[in-house]
């Protein structure tokens, strides 16, 4: 039924653009029509200016990979080649990398990482279909989400993102928090507020408390940080392949098209690695 729900209002959501730059992003309320017309998704955008960029990756952080190494060289030449085989076109559909970036994907694995927002009422309208996805999808492919963190909100819940991660209880949670701003209409833009949000689903305040702001979060807001600096993420939501291409439903015109790009491209890296 919470899928159903989930649905049918992710449907309903008007599909207006929003700025990045606003840290109290509100979800316009649903109106409440039938069968609206399809209309292109479009994407929250990340700030553009040095100082809003500082916020999100701390200063002194550097990028590990160096352009124009011979890996680099290698990984760029093997994207180009896939790409190549791709029954969809380069630069519309999909974007190439370049230089392609390094992934934490095993041997014979693909990688692919879902940048969203929770604030963001397209990710909102994404996350259905990308969740049909991954309980659909090869055995090979490696799906990581990535909260971005593009204003003091999205920090606040990306800290609570990989809190339930830690925690493993992200399927009690995730889906949940997207229902309570963006139904509910509650933006959970506090600590304390998302601690009464994770206890009011079963998790134990204590717990919270101590993972919230723990060692282990630090690491994955700064790895997350990283990433979206290296694949220039600058808008969500947005989908990364195995560090190589890139493909949102602003390049596609609809969500349905972007997951066929995922499946395309994750079947050439896998079977041309």
């Amino acid at each position: 039924m919470r899928l159903v729900k989930f649905w049918a209002v992710a449907a309903l959501l008007p599909l207006y653009a929003c700025s990045a730059d606003d840290s109290d992003m509100q979800p316009e309320p649903a109106p409440v029509v039938s069968a609206p017309q399809a209309q292109a998704p479009q994407a929250v955008t990340a700030p553009t200016t040095e100082a809003q960029a500082e916020d999100v990756v701390e200063a002194g952080e550097e990028v590990a990979a160096e352009t124009g190494s011979q890996s680099e060289i290698v990984l760029a030449q093997a994207g180009t080649a896939a790409a190549a085989k791709s029954k969809f076109v380069a630069g519309r559909d999909y974007e190439v990398v370049k230089p392609a970036q390094p992934t934490s994907a095993g041997p014979g694995e693909v990688e692919v990482l879902e940048f969203f927002m929770y604030t963001c009422p397209h990710c909102f309208n994404f996350e259905p279909h990308m969740n049909n996805y991954i309980a659909d999808k090869p055995s090979y492919v490696k799906v990581q989400r990535v909260p971005v963190m593009f204003n003091d909100v999205a920090v606040l819940h990306a800290r609570a993102y990989y809190t339930a991660d830690i925690l493993g209880v992200l399927d009690k949670t995730h889906l949940p928090m997207f229902e309570e701003i963006h139904i509910n209409r509650n933006m959970l833009s506090t600590e304390s507020e998302l601690e009464d949000f994770f206890a009011s689903h079963g998790v134990e305040r204590e717990k919270f408390r101590g993972t919230f702001k723990s060692f282990a979060v630090e690491g994955k807001l700064k790895k997350g940080a990283t990433a979206a600096q290296r694949l220039k993420i600058t808008s969500v939501p947005f989908v990364a392949i195995n560090g190589k291409y890139k493909t949102a439903g602003s390049m596609t015109k609809s969500y349905d098209k972007v997951i066929e790009v995922i499946e395309d491209l994750t079947a050439l890296e896998h079977n041309n690695p």
